[in-house]
């Protein structure tokens, strides 16, 4: 299954480039708020709220373009999104980040002011969200009360 990603808040790197360009250079195949289909499974991508530019995620949702209400949906999407403002949407599974947990104390105390989801799994009806901490850092590259990780999901038919 290739490897899909979407930009985050902290993607645009100004003069030096961005990582599209790093993604040109290897197999990472950018999902910038659109959908395609993989062995069965759609899947979608949108950007941080930072490239929205003003529209709302029912805008960017829509500008996806998803193909189908029957196939499992995933959706990537850089900053959590709480599940009721998917509810109009086929999406079966959402994987996000954004949040690094808080990364460092205090910001872990208080990161949930600030984001739908701060970290781990999530349900509401037959959807489910579940945030990592990510492998990275932002503004300080250190990590207090949190760890980096790379998470593994193993998707199973029904009844199997």
């Amino acid at each position: 299954m290739p490897v899909f990603a979407t930009l985050g808040n902290h993607d645009d790197m100004g003069n030096t480039g961005s990582v599209l360009d790093i993604f040109k250079k290897t197999k990472i195949i950018p999902l910038r708020n659109q959908s395609l289909v993989e062995k069965g499974i759609q899947i979608v991508g949108i950007d941080d709220k930072s490239y929205w530019n003003g529209r709302t995620l029912t805008e960017v949702l829509d500008e996806s373009k998803m193909v189908s209400n029957d196939l499992f949906t995933i959706l990537v999407s850089h900053q959590p999104q709480h599940l009721k403002k998917l509810s109009n949407y086929p999406i079966d599974l959402e994987l996000a980040g954004h949040t690094h947990n808080g990364q460092f104390i205090p910001v872990t105390w208080i990161i949930w002011l600030f984001n739908d989801y701060t970290y781990g799994k999530y349900t509401l009806g037959d959807k489910t969200a579940f945030v990592s901490q990510g492998i990275g850092t932002w503004w300080a590259p250190i990590r207090l009360g949190t760890r980096s990780e790379i998470v593994t999901i193993q998707l199973q038919k029904k009844g199997e």
